[in-house]
């Protein structure tokens, strides 16, 4: 049960000074505080009339963040906002707007020599299979680590079967920019 003295609306407020958060987020924590769903529904029009929540602009930021840091994908970002609640139009138009071909391209090789630092070169096949996991785990699209492989002379051999199949996974679509299926954890 919430603290009597402490409405809802209060207790979001009260969470939206410390940090952005979407609509989600504050739904899940005013539902675990104990605020009864009408309640909560009450509160969250209230914040949305006076603009203290936009979906959009927390996830344009987060994605951002996550592009300016260079250590994610679009995908895993994708992923991630969809964990904090956001999806569809708002997700997809701060993903795009935060990430370039050129950016993510450059972003995934820095994470390659990043993950590749400290191997002996050539990469040995338990090596290129566990870089190329790393990267489609990081949300980079797998045409791209395809790519990436190959630049480093990591070219498809017998002994490459388990990147191939680790890549099909990654690609949901013709053109090779697929999400990965193994997003589901947020965290990494």
């Amino acid at each position: 049960m919430p603290d009597p003295k402490t409405s809802a609306y209060d207790r979001a407020v009260a969470a939206l000074a410390r940090r952005a958060l979407s609509v989600g987020e504050l739904r899940r924590r005013l539902a675990r505080a104990g605020h009864a769903r009408e309640e909560i529904d009450a509160a969250l029009r209230r914040l949305a009339e006076l603009r203290l929540v936009d979906d959009r602009a927390v996830a344009y930021n987060h994605a951002r963040s996550r592009a300016a840091a260079g250590r994610k994908g679009p995908a895993r970002v994708r992923a991630e906002l969809a964990a904090r609640g956001i999806r569809g139009a708002d997700a997809e138009g701060a993903v795009s707007a935060s990430f370039d071909a050129d950016g993510t391209a450059a972003a995934a090789a820095r994470a390659f020599e990043r993950f590749a630092r400290g191997r002996p070169r050539p990469l040995a096949a338990p090596d290129r299979v566990r870089i190329a996991a790393r990267l489609v785990r990081a949300g980079f699209p797998a045409a791209l680590v395809r790519s990436l492989l190959a630049a480093e002379g990591a070219r498809a051999a017998a002994d490459d079967s388990a990147i191939d199949e680790l890549l099909l996974d990654g690609l949901d679509d013709e053109s090779g920019e697929g999400e990965p299926g193994v997003l589901r954890d947020a965290e990494d």
